[in-house]
């Protein structure tokens, strides 16, 4: 994650401390991480090393999840973005936008935001976050409902840092095949070899998030998935 908290920029272990963030807090931090990455990696694609300052600026002035012409539509539509990340980031915008945008929900956990969801809402919600199908689902589907919705702060950092380190890939992936022919072979290896570190730290993620899942039982639910 160093190389994305550089190219954002944010400060040192900034990933990290996010944890520790209050709810609130975290879900607006969460949310402009994603959207700055997101707006990143639209540069990169439509105009790579020439991405001129007024394209950077144009992109970051549109809105990250408006149906037909937001970030998330133009990164779908260039094939930059699957379904399950697109599902994520449009519903971490709809949550930011409940807990937001009335100053009396500062205080509003997480916690609190699901209580109010009724049954098929939270069930939404959860998948949402992590998109399971065919026997991932059948294996998982009911411990990461369990765990999305009595963990959701754990799982969105996870879910969320997941898709962050998928996007730099990408970045990197659009880089060094718009400059291989332009560079010594020598960067490009060593750009492929932070890739590899990359690549094990997202599973190291998921692992964790596997754990957890595996481990917490239905009945700790808060409330009925």
């Amino acid at each position: 994650m160093d190389r994305l908290e550089k190219a954002i920029p944010l400060p040192p272990h900034f990933s990290e401390s996010l944890l520790k963030e209050d709810d609130w807090s975290f879900i607006i931090k969460l949310h402009a991480l994603l959207e700055a990455s997101l707006t990143m990696l639209l540069a990169e694609k439509l105009g790579g090393a020439a991405a001129t300052p007024r394209l950077r600026e144009v992109l970051s002035h549109t809105e990250i999840s408006a149906q037909h012409t937001g970030k998330v539509a133009l990164a779908s539509a260039l094939g930059i973005l699957p379904d399950n990340e697109r599902r994520f980031i449009k519903r971490l915008s709809w949550s930011r936008n409940d807990m937001v945008h009335r100053i009396e929900h500062v205080a509003v956990t997480l916690r609190d935001y699901l209580a109010r969801l009724d049954h098929n809402q939270r069930r939404s919600f959860a998948s949402d976050i992590v998109s399971l199908s065919g026997p991932f689902k059948a294996k998982f589907g009911t411990a990461a409902t369990t765990e999305i919705l009595t963990n959701p702060k754990r799982s969105l950092w996870v879910v969320g840092f997941f898709i962050l380190s998928n996007i730099r890939l990408r970045i990197d992936a659009l880089q060094i095949e718009r400059g291989f022919s332009e560079r010594d072979i020598s960067d490009v290896l060593d750009e492929l070899r932070q890739v590899t570190v990359d690549i094990e730290q997202m599973v190291n993620w998921l692992n964790q998030l596997m754990r957890a899942v595996e481990s917490s039982p239905p009945s700790h639910t808060p409330f009925d998935a």
